[in-house]
This record gives structure tokens, C-alpha cells and sequence, in this order.
């Protein structure tokens, strides 16, 4: 992945080369009631696609201690020709108000290459 230039928008932050994921970071002040669910536009787009890659977006472990999830299942996928701002599902599971700040990273994007897959239907 290392020959992977990627024009993008947004604020995005990697602590190094060897880490995994890119943290968005928070564009502005956030609250999140308990027991809500909101959708936040991170301001982060790939206006020319990910080419031969797929994103996985989490939240960061941090988070989930505190109750603070990507509903339903924990993940989003980000196609490789998507090309919009990324828009996050966060969960408040807690019994407190949850309050992000501007500047928080608070979830993560990862990228996968796509593999080669052909499916042929056995009949």
C-alpha cells in the first residue's frame, strides 16, 4: 500500500507509518445525548475515490470503554469509488450526555486492497 498516493479533504491524522488506522478528526464541538444515536459529517472525502482500496471505519477503542459505538454492528465500509464526505453513525450507549470535542479523534479508517474476486454461481 505504500505506492497508494490518496487525495483527500478533511482532517485526517496517522501517528506513524506503521500504524493501522487514520483518525478523523472532530470538525467541531459535538453532543450526543444518552441513549442517541446522531450522524455527523466528518468533513473527510476522497474526491477522486480510493482506487484499488476499501475503507473499514471503527470507533476508536478509547471510545468504546465509554460506551460510544458505530451502530449496528460496530463498523462502516467505505466502497473504493465512493466519492462524498464520509458521514459517521456514533451511539451513545451510556446514561451521560457525551460531549466531543472539536479537535477529538474519535474514529478510525482503515484501508483494505480490494482483492480480485470472481463469484460463479453454482446451479
Amino acid at each position: 500500500m505504500s505506492d497508494n498516493i490518496l487525495l483527500y479533504e478533511g482532517e485526517l491524522y496517522r501517528a506513524s507509518l506503521n500504524r493501522a488506522a487514520f483518525d478523523f478528526i472532530m470538525p467541531r464541538l459535538i453532543i450526543i445525548p444518552p441513549h442517541t444515536t446522531i450522524t455527523l459529517n466528518s468533513e473527510v472525502r476522497f474526491p477522486n475515490g480510493i482506487g484499488n482500496l476499501f475503507g473499514i471505519i471503527t470507533i476508536r477503542s478509547s471510545y468504546q470503554k465509554k460506551k460510544i459505538n458505530i451502530p449496528p454492528s460496530g463498523i462502516g465500509i467505505l466502497d473504493s469509488n465512493y466519492t462524498d464526505y464520509i458521514f459517521l453513525n456514533i451511539e451513545n450507549a451510556s446514561n451521560k450526555t457525551f460531549i466531543i470535542q472539536k479537535g477529538e479523534r474519535i474514529a478510525q479508517l482503515v484501508f483494505v486492497e480490494m482483492p480480485d474476486i470472481i463469484l460463479t454461481k453454482n446451479d
